[in-house]
């Protein structure tokens, strides 16, 4: 009988761990400003119907980076290649699609000073309403989510959702907005008109601009073991606000001028392409000088959430709940 022998597997990481480890590498390597940079210069309409004031402020300052791993950067790639499916499909149907502003030649934008967004696309010529251009917006979503949105609609299911379409209607002046979600489970697709509500996309741009130029966090939720600040499923796993810890634990938040003490955003009467202004230096801070910072940094310590023990200069020494010391700052 004729021996069979087997190659051992090959030692090292899989074709799968590679694949998403590139993912990663790509987006630590993201350059300043582009569109795999987390930090977003403006306040953005997309989180604007998230329930937690502290949530819009710590992000709009940049308070603590994004770290997803390759397998979620590569599903959020994947709602992006679905949306220019689905463009090339109600283009096929005869649906008349703008995805770029004939304007700029760019994604359509909206701004209301710090507060902005950009918009999926613009179309004409549904069935649903053939005479009304519609505002689009595309989600992916899995089955749980998929059916619950099909029994509560987007208003209860995705409140974040509405508020973003909401805000966009506003900003292009359109009457609807056509939501559209894919299930990645099995591709079938939901549907549903948005009519435009005025108070909502109007109070919803308010609360935006007035955390965007408050000087120290909100208050936190009132507890951390329930949302926003933690979902748990059915059997018991847990998911944990990307700021939970900065809320409740505490520590130094990431380095850049927007968690400064020195670093504001300019007055919304004075705000062009998202400048702030340094009291320490003197100057405005364009966007890309607000990511570098400088070396004189020092933290807001509302955000740092210790008890401050000393103060000296730009430094400041803290007494966390642990007894440890924690130091932040420039040396005296």
């Amino acid at each position: 009988m004729a021996r069979i022998t087997t190659k051992p597997a090959p030692a090292g990481p899989t074709t799968p761990q590679l694949l998403h480890a590139a993912y990663e590498r790509r987006a630590a390597e993201a350059a300043p400003c582009s569109d795999q940079d987390w930090r977003r210069d403006h306040l953005g309409a997309s989180i604007l119907g998230h329930q937690c004031d502290r949530y819009l402020w710590l992000s709009f300052r940049w308070a603590v980076g994004k770290k997803l791993d390759g397998r979620t950067l590569r599903l959020l790639e994947r709602g992006k290649r679905e949306e220019s499916w689905l463009v090339d499909d109600l283009r096929a149907m005869g649906v008349e699609v703008w995805d770029r502003d004939p304007k700029t030649g760019e994604q359509y934008r909206v701004r209301w000073g710090h507060v902005g967004g950009g918009c999926d696309f613009v179309m004409l010529g549904l069935t649903e309403a053939p005479e009304v251009p519609h505002l689009g917006e595309l989600k992916t979503s899995n089955l749980k989510q998929f059916e619950r949105l099909k029994e509560k609609g987007v208003k209860a299911a995705k409140p974040e959702h509405y508020v973003q379409m909401q805000v966009y209607m506003h900003g292009l002046q359109l009457t609807h907005a056509l939501y559209l979600c894919v299930c990645k489970d099995n591709d079938d697709i939901y549907s549903e008109r948005v009519a435009y509500d005025q108070a909502v996309a109007e109070r919803s741009i308010a609360r935006g601009q007035r955390l965007a130029v408050v000087s120290d966090p909100p208050d936190r939720q009132e507890s951390a073991e329930f949302p926003p600040c933690m979902l748990t499923s059915k059997d018991g796993t847990q998911w944990p606000c990307q700021f939970h810890d900065q809320c409740w634990k505490g520590g130094i938040p990431e380095k850049n001028c927007r968690t400064c003490v020195s670093a504001s955003p300019n007055a919304m009467d004075d705000c062009t392409d998202g400048l702030w202004s340094c009291e320490h230096h003197n100057h405005s801070l364009n966007p890309m000088q607000q990511r570098a910072g400088c070396n004189q940094h020092l933290s807001i310590p509302a955000i740092v959430g210790h008890q401050v023990a000393k103060v000296d200069g730009r430094q400041i020494t803290y007494q966390a709940a642990d007894g440890s010391v924690v130091v932040d700052g420039a040396a005296p």
